[in-house]
């Protein structure tokens, strides 16, 4: 869904998981002929997936008035990366419900986002909070080119600005770990994110001429993917603790 061709997925998912993933494996994912996950949907995958599955089953319905909400769910699954339950197919055809999660798009902005999730944005509740209002307005434009949605801003009596959307996609992104694939596929974005959030801008003695971006986080794991990315962009990275 982000253009990348089967050479670039490969690379990345082995950047990412450090091991050597058989090419014929890799390949059954890129093409859709191999399920990539055996647990249940995730918030991530309803917002990739549903509102297009719903469309398709509405579609499929008109074509075959005569098929039953299992035979529509079973379609659905030959199309789309993902299975939705039969029962949720039947609510779907007899009009009783509709998609109700925030649909997504696999973009640029995404990677800000992401940067931002690993940054300031809360990860178990709702929204950024933060002081900046040039900073969270930003991000609401972001995350509008995503999702279609503009989050309200909101100033607490605390002084700080705070949005109040669920963002279920992003805390899915943490969840399973990946907001490493964005953070590859997006680096520059991913890095902007990151560095609005939790970076500065301080001189780099003796020369005054050369600035330092710096970024603090007690996240190992963020901190050592954002050197590789850096050191990929061909910046030069040192690490103090």
């Amino acid at each position: 869904m982000a253009g990348l061709n089967f050479a670039e997925t490969k690379r990345i998912v082995e950047e990412i998981f450090g091991a050597t993933i058989p090419r014929s494996v890799v390949k059954s994912w890129y093409y859709g002929r191999k399920s990539h996950r055996i647990t249940k949907l995730n918030a991530l995958d309803k917002s990739l997936w549903y509102h297009k599955a719903y469309a398709f089953a509405l579609k499929l319905k008109r074509k075959n008035p005569d098929w039953g909400h299992k035979r529509v769910a079973t379609e659905l699954g030959r199309h789309l990366p993902i299975r939705v339950p039969p029962l949720t197919v039947y609510f779907w055809l007899k009009n009783y419900s509709k998609p109700n999660i925030t649909p997504i798009k696999i973009c640029l902005e995404l990677g800000y986002l992401v940067g931002v999730l690993v940054g300031d944005r809360r990860r178990t509740g709702h929204g950024l909070k933060v002081k900046d209002r040039e900073f969270v307005e930003y991000y609401t434009c972001m995350y509008e080119k995503v999702t279609g949605k503009k989050p309200k801003i909101v100033l607490d009596g605390d002084g700080y600005y705070r949005t109040s959307e669920s963002g279920d996609f992003l805390r899915a992104l943490w969840q399973t770990g990946l907001w490493k694939v964005v953070a590859y596929i997006y680096s520059r974005e991913f890095l902007q994110g990151l560095f609005d959030s939790e970076g500065c801008i301080s001189p780099h003695t003796p020369f005054f001429n050369n600035f330092v971006l710096e970024i603090a986080t007690g996240n190992l794991e963020v901190l050592s993917i954002t050197r590789k990315l850096l050191k990929k962009l061909s910046y030069k990275t040192k690490t103090i603790a």
